[in-house]
């Protein structure tokens, strides 16, 4: 039995994290025995960070590491396709971990619409009289690494170009199969599904949530996902 350390559930996922989301969805997929742990302080863990499993009495540290994992145990995130097909799979992992999730933390951190329900839903394990300077102190160290990042240096109107066009990508291939490389899903597809799910799981719509969640091809494809995974 492995125990999966992980955010809680939330906004329509089983986890606020995307990164937690496609462990759930892995570790589903592989058909292994599991229970979650939720976590609200990830500080304690290496790379202070969650998903963490806890397996054969160690910790694996983020996804992509308990996806070598269970790959190591015997899962299968390839099925039949071509190297030419899991190289741009690794391409579109990058696309959704390294640029696409960075529009939802933008949306949940940056929107003053929408962090007041973050707040509330993150933090619950802080005392209420000094959820307010530990949170806002978060929220201003995050401010300057979104700017180092470089996504907090666009417009809007820029940022949001630049989300579309990663969209129109991903419905391009989705026109293609039911899943992003085949009609059975891969590795790409516990990656960039579980991203859009959490743009599109905004506790208040947003300019970035709505191209999401307004679109049947990307949220049809989402649904198929839950639908095995969840």
């Amino acid at each position: 039995m492995y125990d999966l350390i992980t955010f809680q559930a939330g906004f329509g996922n089983v986890s606020y994290s995307p990164f937690c989301v496609k462990a759930v969805w892995m570790l589903n997929h592989a058909g292994v025995d599991w229970q979650r742990e939720d976590c609200l302080d990830p500080r304690k863990f290496a790379h202070g960070k969650l998903p963490v499993l806890r397996a054969h009495g160690d910790l694996i540290h983020d996804s992509d590491d308990i996806r070598l994992f269970l790959e190591h145990e015997g899962a299968d995130f390839w099925g039949e396709t071509s190297m030419r097909d899991q190289a741009m799979g690794r391409a579109l992992i990058r696309m959704a971990e390294d640029h696409l999730y960075f529009h939802v933390v933008m949306d949940r951190w940056m929107n003053d619409d929408v962090w007041p329900h973050i707040k509330a839903a993150y933090f619950t394990g802080i005392p209420k009289l000094i959820r307010g300077p530990v949170t806002n102190g978060l929220r201003k160290a995050l401010r300057k690494g979104l700017h180092a990042q470089g996504i907090l240096r666009l417009s809007d109107d820029e940022r949001l170009r630049r989300l579309d066009q990663d969209l129109d990508a991903i419905r391009t291939l989705l026109g293609q199969h039911a899943f992003i490389l085949s009609d059975t899903p891969t590795l790409p597809d516990f990656s960039v599904a579980a991203v859009l799910s959490n743009i599109a799981a905004s506790p208040v719509a947003t300019p970035t949530s709505l191209r999401v969640a307004g679109d049947p091809v990307l949220m049809g494809y989402v649904a198929r996902m839950k639908e095995m995974f969840d």
